[in-house]
C-alpha cells in the first residue's frame, strides 16, 4: 500500500506542528542553566617570586583604633499606636485607624501587609509593606486635604471623596 504525496505532506505538517508545540510546553516549564557559577575573590595574601623561591607576605592588618562606646539609639515605636502617635496628627490618625479597621481587627492587608486605614484604589483596598509607610502615607494624605485647616471637610473628603463639613464620618470620628 502507497501513500500518495499529499497524506505524506498532511502527515509531516502535523508531526512538525506537533513537535513545534511539545517544544513550546517544554520550555514554558523547563529552562537550561550552566551548571557553573564563577565567583571572583580577591587574593588573600600578596606571592612574590625570587629567584625560584616564593615568599608569602600577609596583607598588612588595619590600624587599631580606639574603642568608642555606640551612642545609644532613640527607641523605635513598638506598637501600632506608638507608630501613630509618633506622627504630627497622631490623634486623628489613632481615630481613623479605629474607624476604618477596628484599631487593626479588621485590616484585609494582614497578616503579610499592612493597610488599617481604609485606603482604596478602583474599589480595591490598598496594602503596604510596612505598617509605618501606611500611616506615613495617611498623614500625608491628611495634610495635604487641609486637615490643619479644617478637620470636618478633610475627613469627609477622607471617607466620601466630597469637601463638606458635614458627614456621618466626622460624627462617628466626634464620638471616639
Amino acid at each position: 500500500m502507497k501513500m500518495n504525496t499529499l497524506t505524506k505532506i498532511l502527515i509531516l505538517a502535523f508531526l512538525i506542528l506537533a513537535g513545534g508545540y511539545l517544544v513550546q510546553k517544554f520550555f514554558q516549564y523547563w529552562n537550561f542553566q550552566s551548571p557553573i557559577l564563577l565567583r571572583f575573590q580577591l587574593p588573600i595574601k600578596r606571592v612574590y617570586l625570587y629567584e625560584n623561591k616564593m615568599r608569602i607576605e600577609p596583607l598588612p592588618s588595619p590600624t587599631p583604633t580606639k574603642k568608642v562606646a555606640p551612642t545609644p539609639k532613640p527607641n523605635k515605636p513598638s506598637t501600632e499606636k506608638e507608630i501613630i502617635m509618633a506622627n504630627k496628627h497622631g490623634s486623628v490618625l489613632w481615630k481613623i485607624y479605629g474607624l476604618e479597621t477596628s484599631w487593626g481587627k479588621n485590616d484585609y492587608c494582614r497578616p503579610n501587609k499592612f493597610g488599617g486605614f481604609g485606603v482604596m484604589n478602583a474599589g480595591q483596598v490598598v496594602c503596604y509593606d510596612t505598617f509605618q509607610i501606611a500611616v506615613d502615607r495617611a498623614e500625608y494624605w491628611l495634610v495635604k486635604n487641609g486637615v490643619d485647616k479644617d478637620i470636618a471637610i478633610s475627613l469627609c473628603l477622607w471617607n466620601e471623596g466630597v469637601a463638606r463639613n458635614d458627614c456621618p464620618y466626622y460624627k462617628n470620628y466626634l464620638t471616639l
